[in-house]
């Protein structure tokens, strides 16, 4: 007979649930996992980071008052075929794994304090040990801390993160702060690019927001994100009743993840306060959209995205910089930009199966211009796992030929780069591919 205990449901009452244990699994002194069994996943995984890493150097935000830093905090979450597994290698999903920019950001006069941007003074978490592995009933780190900026304004905060059964996380960030210049944000959370579709009536219908951009959830508590490709579902419940300076929740949708907030700002002449936020975070599945027909395919270069000049239709820039990029009468150029990445995604993955790719290109002097990837993996930033790399280096017309196959469960991105050396182009006239789908 299961041990029944109290659990927490996503309604945030209290329901009797099957008392199955979390499993804390230590990587090093800066990572974690907490793995909890799911009822139709298998088990959920939250990734842990401590401080700013284990690499400082490689995290120092920007416009961020940086150290000291905290303790644990969330970097993502994975699902695992079951709670036995191991999260680090034998997961099925990664929902998000990031620098741990999430759980809540302060800014004032345009300097972040927070669980990713530092200053976080005075600070204090307690809780169990997860360098340690152990099994647990849930898992519990409670923090206090105090963050000071250089105009003297002092934000007073005390948080809890919390996992249960079923892979249910909870945040309670508390804040005071006699202050009036500032923004904050109590409730974050991200997830890959691969969920791109949103509901707010719990799965009733759904919308597909997988256009880059800014979505305004304010009139909703609960939001489902969904991947097609997977099924899986993440949702979040927010509660700010014990809030009076709540302004607005929205996500956004960029190259690298989709990114949900909650934000509170100080009313017109008054003092931010003491604010109270409460995100609860749960995870679900689905069966995962039919897998359309593919057929092979030609790509010639006619036509600019609408939002991205010089970027072709039917591709996205998934890098930071304006592109020096120029597509026009059937060809693409792209020139290099010195020290700058610039890379270009196909929007249409291929699904499992092996494949034939030819690329037919030039470069404007004997050097090597950058090149064409196939990246596999879960979504498509292009920096995903490399299973093969052709660098573009011949002046003639030439074309390049790479044989590869998408595993099982994995897709397939055609990646393009542009040279980091300033001024070394090339240019792509058309792309080919045929294959066999499993």
């Amino acid at each position: 007979m299961p041990r029944i205990a109290i659990g927490l449901s996503l309604d945030g009452t209290c329901s009797a649930i099957a008392a199955l244990p979390i499993r804390i699994v230590p990587v090093d002194a800066y990572e974690a996992y907490a793995v909890a069994p799911h009822a139709t996943l298998g088990a959920v995984a939250l990734h842990l980071i401590y401080g700013n890493g284990s690499s400082p150097g490689d995290q120092i935000p920007a416009s961020s008052l940086g150290a000291p830093f905290g303790g644990w905090r969330i970097r993502g979450f994975r699902t695992l075929p079951s709670v036995e597994s191991d999260p680090a290698t034998e997961y099925k999903e990664i929902v998000y794994a990031g620098v741990g920019s999430q759980e809540y950001a302060i800014n004032i006069d345009n300097v972040y304090g927070g669980t990713y941007h530092g200053g976080l003074g005075d600070y204090v978490q307690t809780g169990p040990d997860v360098t340690l592995a152990a099994i647990m009933a849930s898992l519990r780190l409670d923090h206090s801390t105090v963050i000071e900026w250089a105009g003297g304004e002092v934000a007073q905060i005390t948080g809890a993160l919390e996992f249960f059964d079923q892979g249910v996380t909870r945040t309670t960030h508390h804040m005071v702060c006699p202050y009036n210049t500032l923004t904050a944000a109590l409730a974050l959370f991200q997830l890959s690019t691969a969920y791109t579709r949103a509901s707010t009536d719990q799965g009733e219908t759904w919308t597909d927001v997988s256009a880059t951009g800014y979505y305004d959830m304010t009139a909703f508590a609960e939001i489902w994100w969904r991947n097609p490709a997977t099924g899986t579902i993440a949702k979040v419940l927010l509660d700010h009743s014990g809030a009076t300076n709540f302004q607005e929740s929205n996500f956004d949708v960029n190259a690298g993840r989709v990114k949900y907030r909650a934000r509170f700002d100080t009313p017109d002449g008054g003092e931010f306060g003491d604010q109270t936020c409460i995100a609860t975070y749960s995870f679900d599945a689905s069966a995962p959209d039919a897998v359309p027909r593919w057929l092979p395919f030609t790509d010639r270069f006619d036509a600019n995205h609408p939002s991205e000049a010089g970027t072709p239709l039917g591709w996205t820039r998934a890098s930071a910089p304006a592109p020096n990029s120029i597509v026009s009468s059937g060809t693409w150029t792209v020139t290099g930009i010195a020290s700058t990445i610039q890379r270009f995604v196909r929007d249409e993955p291929l699904p499992p199966g092996t494949y034939h790719l030819e690329v037919d290109y030039s470069t404007a002097g004997a050097y090597n211009a950058g090149g064409v990837k196939i990246a596999i993996g879960p979504e498509g930033s292009g920096t995903d796992a490399l299973v093969e790399t052709r660098s573009f280096n011949a002046i003639t017309p030439t074309t390049s030929i790479i044989d590869f196959a998408v595993p099982t469960g994995q897709l397939g991105y055609i990646t393009f780069e542009a040279s980091t050396t300033e001024a070394r182009a090339w240019t792509v006239s058309e792309i080919r591919v045929v294959g066999t789908p499993d």
